[in-house]
């Protein structure tokens, strides 16, 4: 999946630069990234409201509300977005530190200072692949999932079930089954039937036409789709280093 980012600075003559140094900056981690920006706090927070961002890079003097209150507020809300604070107000930085931002841009050696943080970023995104989440709307909300956690998702007309292994309880996404399938399908789910998708980590093994899971329950294969399965199933073996005998 792309990594969302969003900018956030009242100089607009300057948001187009940074978007897209940022944007080249993560291409050259090979990592595709979808950034918006932003002319103030307000402005975002209305977007924030409807869509997950992985990391925001926020001014700190703005007119309207202060880039360092607003990281404040963020905070209290408790987004897992990562703050990088952008600023050519350098005396601010012990500041904005208090906040624990994952990193501070100085416009002063803008270039420097952004490649370290995408640098840093990137290598952390490298190694944390296995805590990769996903954000669906659930009960009109916007809710974050780890992928690691969901067993698969069950059709159920214009909404999709989804089965966690961590409890027996589900919630509901408004999402088509299709959408879901090209976000995940980078991340071992396999489409084995109409109505379910499968997180390839969540199979144990399979029994006849039916696939069986980790926490018990079995899946039932579309008749059609058994040999494709299976298939997908041994190269997903060995694109993740998982030995069968």
């Amino acid at each position: 999946m792309k990594l969302q980012c969003a900018v956030v600075d009242d100089n607009t003559s300057v948001l187009k630069l940074i978007k897209e140094s940022i944007q080249e900056g993560f291409r050259n981690h090979n990592i595709d990234s979808n950034i918006e920006t932003f002319s103030s706090c307000p402005q975002f927070e209305k977007r924030r409201k409807e869509a997950q961002f992985d990391i925001v890079f926020l001014d700190i003097n703005m007119p309207e509300m202060d880039g360092i209150d607003y990281a404040k507020f963020l905070k209290d809300h408790e987004t897992e977005s990562k703050i990088v604070f952008v600023s050519s107000r350098e005396e601010r930085v012990f500041e904005a530190i208090q906040l624990q931002p994952f990193g501070f841009v100085r416009k002063s050696s803008f270039l420097q200072d952004l490649s370290e943080v995408i640098e840093r970023y990137s290598n952390i995104k490298k190694e944390d692949t296995g805590n990769t989440t996903i954000c669906v709307t659930v009960h009109g909300r916007k809710k974050t999932f780890s992928i690691k956690n969901i067993a698969y998702f069950e059709g159920c007309g214009a909404l999709q079930i989804i089965h966690l292994l961590s409890t027996k309880d589900v919630e509901e996404a408004s999402s088509s089954m299709e959408t879901l399938e090209n976000s995940l399908k980078e991340h071992g789910f396999m489409r084995v039937h109409k109505g379910y998708l499968v997180n390839f980590f969540a199979i144990s093994g399979f029994d006849g036409p039916d696939l069986l899971l980790t926490n018990g329950e079995r899946i039932p294969i579309s008749r059609r789709k058994l040999q494709t399965v299976k298939s997908e199933f041994l190269e997903l073996c060995k694109k993740y280093s998982v030995l069968t005998f």
